[in-house]
């Protein structure tokens, strides 16, 4: 989305966000300043397919003493010279956008009041709901959660990264014959206790993350690459990880099959399982399945359906042209 908004109108964005900053795009990071902070909590997780409620019951019992000072801290930047702001969606960046006289724009599939609702946190529920309502506009990407506590709301559909076009050449740079199929893992190396591969076959091989503690020794396992994740994605005939949005989005741009595993504890997982169910090329396998290694069944049953045709990616597009109109206006 912003990719596409860069191309409309000149702009020069500042990332607020408490992750690495290699993880954002690199031909973006000229037109980009990051500042490492947190401004909400989110959930906290023991691995990556668990919610840990103690965590972060005790995480929002924190972040709630520090609601006021975070906003005030954001409207104090804002107000030196920002034009809009776009959440994703941390509640105190559209109380905070309101309080510095800024357009603010959420887009999101889900918000934190409904997921904390439905975690049971009431409290933080209602004081994320209060400060959406000040959000000046919702683009509300599918497949959607409710979130009713945004005033103005535009429905998108899915949004999703542009595909990578290096596809046969990023298959010949791993060596990989045109015959065989490759299996990519999306599961971060400190939650590898989730998976085991299952015994080799002919035709089928594995591409581990970086950083993996073992495996590699296994002759269907590509070496280590040093790729960005979507031309992996693009390279792939089947991608295994959990239910996410953007590995959902990158693997129906793709047109690459999707082995999932469910996440127990996740309110957006219902949402989210309820639209890979209604879409072909898509298959969910049981945790025991693959922390066991017994999911060769699961992954010949996805290979041997038709390839998926690739994903309309306008919704990107019309997210981007109205935040250009924003910017314009």
């Amino acid at each position: 989305m912003l990719d596409r908004l860069a191309e409309r109108v000149p702009v020069r964005m500042t990332v607020i966000a408490a992750q690495p900053p290699g993880l954002w795009p690199s031909h973006l990071r000229p037109v980009t300043s990051w500042v490492d902070a947190s401004c909400d909590v989110g959930v906290e997780q023991s691995d990556d397919v668990t919610v840990d409620a103690a965590a972060t019951r005790a995480a929002l019992s924190d972040w709630l003493a520090c609601v006021p000072d975070i906003v005030e801290r954001e409207a104090r930047r804002l107000r030196s010279g920002f034009d809009l702001v776009i959440g994703d969606v941390p509640p105190p960046a559209f109380e905070a956008a309101a309080a510095a006289r800024v357009p603010s724009v959420a887009l999101a599939n889900f918000s934190w009041d409904w997921i904390y609702r439905e975690l049971g946190f009431e409290d933080a529920a209602a004081i994320c709901a209060s400060m959406y309502g000040t959000a000046g506009l919702l683009l509300e990407t599918a497949p959607a959660a409710p979130m009713d506590a945004f005033v103005r709301r535009h429905s998108l559909g899915l949004v999703t990264r542009r595909p990578s076009a290096r596809r046969q050449h990023t298959r010949t740079s791993l060596g990989i014959g045109d015959h065989e199929q490759v299996v990519l893992l999306a599961v971060r190396p400190d939650s590898a206790a989730l998976v085991s591969l299952p015994p080799q076959s002919p035709g089928i091989r594995y591409l581990l993350p970086s950083g993996w503690p073992a495996g590699r020794l296994r002759e269907d396992v590509l070496d280590e690459c040093a790729l960005e994740f979507l031309e992996l994605i693009a390279a792939a005939d089947v991608v295994v990880g959990k239910p996410g949005y953007g590995l959902i989005g990158d693997a129906a741009a793709s047109a690459t099959r999707l082995l999932w595993v469910s996440r127990p504890g996740f309110p957006e997982n219902a949402v989210l399982e309820r639209w890979l169910r209604d879409h072909r090329c898509t298959r969910e396998v049981s945790r025991d399945a693959l922390r066991s290694g017994e999911w060769s069944q699961d992954l010949r049953l996805l290979i041997e359906e038709p390839a998926p045709a690739p994903f309309d990616l306008s919704p990107a597009d019309r997210a981007a042209e109205a935040l250009a109109e924003c910017l314009r206006a």
